[in-house]
């Protein structure tokens, strides 16, 4: 974000009037510095203070908001020029006036974001400023190298997989899909949660699976209410197949799902509500349980863990009998294996954005982690083999399936641990979490599912 001292572009004045916006939970963009501009009465700061990240050629859905500071602030007209792609209506301008406080803001339901993030700009008082609209993109669900045999193949914004267990995909609009080998594509329900780590499939005691998913805070299971007792608030949900499910709530509250007791239990509260910040892992004796992060402390059931300096966890990545990857605020990355019941520092400066890291299986069999270094794919202790190893963003490690990963410019690569090889299925790949993972088709054949951003709104 910037601005500079030049004097603010005034159109004609529009008062606009503030109304309620419904809030979502995506990340929101606080403000950041903006060069003071000189005025003859008093400096003057225009700064963006709240951007909720919009979905791809759809309305926002809570209110954005621009501070002025400094001088006269209150009833100054704001002119926002929306980035390219975006619009207020059918014009990329509009003006807003700011409150006795110096607040203009733009209700939900005024802009309709385009197909990516692009940055604003904004000229109040004597101040000028700009900020990036971030916006997670959508578009058609594909599989390996051609489009997916889903029905409806649009608007897809997040994508999860579990090889031979199947796919769950979930529309912008809260349509949401499954896929499984026994009967293909089948149509769940509609209103399903758009956030990161809000579905994904578990297994029944009679051993079919089938998708945990979202909506208004009630969690689903198929076509059903999930037997989750106190059933609302939940915001986050991570189907691990046989392993189990791990739901947490809106205020914390953490629960598990035990496939071999059929039950649920309540671990804990404080939980994260962060995507990527709990799963199931194995301890020594092989029985299974939750890591989950309270306040950046890495839980364990209903424990803390036993991992060293165990402070600051921002994501925390569930392996089962494989064990577990969590990832610290300062970009230390730490591994847990079951087997010798041993934490190991696996490398520092990883990054901390969700679905970064994941657990691969190489040709000899052994397992070791794909993480994400300053755009450069790691595994384990060296640098990935992939060719043209820079400006990765996203990494789902699928064990003995294999890894898909994915850069910022869109290029998607795809490792084959049969194979021992890279190649790169396509580009134009969504950079958002939950974007991509590897699925097997009915012959057994496995490849990834990943969706393909639009481009435009048309």
């Amino acid at each position: 974000m910037t601005s500079d001292n030049s004097p603010a572009e005034q159109g004609p004045l529009r008062r606009r009037t503030v109304v309620a916006g419904a809030t979502w939970s995506l990340p929101v963009i606080a403000a950041a510095t903006a060069t003071p501009a000189a005025a003859a009465s008093a400096t003057q700061t225009l700064v963006f203070s709240s951007i909720p990240t919009m979905i791809a050629c759809m309305p926002n859905t809570a209110p954005i908001t621009l501070t002025l500071t400094g001088g006269n602030v209150a009833n100054v007209p704001v002119r926002v020029n929306t980035p390219p792609g975006f619009r207020f209506g059918g014009s990329g301008t509009d003006t807003f006036v700011t409150d006795a406080n110096g607040v203009a803001t733009i209700p939900a339901g005024s802009v309709i974001a385009g197909p990516s993030t692009g940055s604003a700009l904004a000229f109040g008082g004597s101040a000028k400023t700009n900020a990036p609209f971030p916006v997670s993109q959508t578009g058609d669900l594909q599989y390996s190298t051609g489009l997916a045999t889903v029905p409806e193949n649009s608007g897809f914004i997040h994508t999860s997989s579990q090889g031979v267990n199947g796919n769950v995909s979930v529309k912008a609009n809260g349509d949401i899909w499954q896929y499984r080998r026994s009967d293909g594509w089948q149509k769940l329900g509609t209103g399903a949660s758009t956030e990161p780590s809000t579905s994904g499939l578990t297994q029944q005691p009679d051993g079919t699976y089938n998708a945990h998913w979202i909506k208004d805070g009630v969690l689903q299971y198929g076509k059903a209410l999930a037997t989750v007792p106190n059933n609302s608030g939940f915001v986050r949900t991570y189907g691990q197949g046989a392993d189990g499910n791990v739901s947490i709530k809106s205020n914390g509250d953490v629960w598990r799902y035990n496939r071999q007791a059929d039950e649920w239990t309540l671990l804990g509260t404080g939980a994260s509500t962060e995507p990527s910040a709990a799963g199931i892992s194995a301890n020594p004796a092989g029985t299974l349980n939750v890591h989950w992060i309270k306040n950046g402390v890495l839980q364990y059931g209903t424990a803390a863990a036993t991992v060293p300096t165990n402070s600051g966890f921002v994501r925390v990545y569930g392996l089962g009998t494989r064990g577990t990857i969590a990832v610290k605020s300062n970009g230390d990355i730490w591994r847990y294996t079951p087997q010798g019941d041993v934490w190991d520092l696996v490398g520092t400066g990883a990054s901390t954005e969700p679905s970064a890291a994941g657990l691969t299986q190489r040709p000899g069999g052994t397992f070791e982690i794909h993480w994400i270094k300053d755009g450069v794919l790691q595994y384990g202790t060296r640098l990935a083999t992939v060719p043209e190893n820079s400006g990765f963003v996203r990494t789902y490690g699928q064990g003995a399936d294999g890894n898909v990963s994915v850069k910022a410019n869109g290029d998607i690569w795809y490792y084959s641990p049969a194979q021992n090889t890279w190649t790169k299925i396509g580009s134009g790949a969504s950079t958002g979490p939950d974007a991509a993972g590897i699925t097997a088709q009915g012959d057994g054949a496995l490849n990834p599912h990943w969706i393909k951003a639009r481009t435009d709104c048309r």
